[in-house]
């Protein structure tokens, strides 16, 4: 299985419905012009089609898609109860991120001086 492929959960979604849950796991459709509000948008019709409550668990990129999802007032949104974020990438623009990179640097520059 590929990194983009939802077969990596497969062991994780079996173990969970030995125990009586229910998971599914998407399969984004994407192009080279695929942005992230095109992913989230995909997430927010799948999730119109289960049944609540609705735990999201997002691992890297599908971590910043559920941090945006759960941002938004959509009804998609609403019926999510809870969320799990594995890795996230963080949802935060280039200057916060800069920000906080150099904040970090620092940070680690002085511990190394201090040493």
């Amino acid at each position: 299985a590929t990194h983009d492929s939802a077969a990596i959960y497969r062991g994780p979604m079996e173990a969970m419905a030995c125990k009586g849950y229910r998971s599914v796991a998407l399969r984004l459709r994407k192009s080279r012009c695929t942005s992230l509000g095109d992913y989230v948008h995909q997430v927010e019709e799948s999730l119109m089609e289960l049944e609540e409550p609705i735990i999201l668990i997002g691992h890297s990129l599908g971590g910043a898609l559920v941090q945006v999802l759960l941002t938004r007032q959509t009804d998609a949104a609403k019926k999510t109860s809870g969320a799990v974020l594995l890795c996230a990438v963080p949802i935060m623009s280039f200057c916060e991120y800069l920000r906080f990179f150099l904040y970090l640097f620092c940070k680690f520059f002085v511990n190394v001086i201090m040493v």
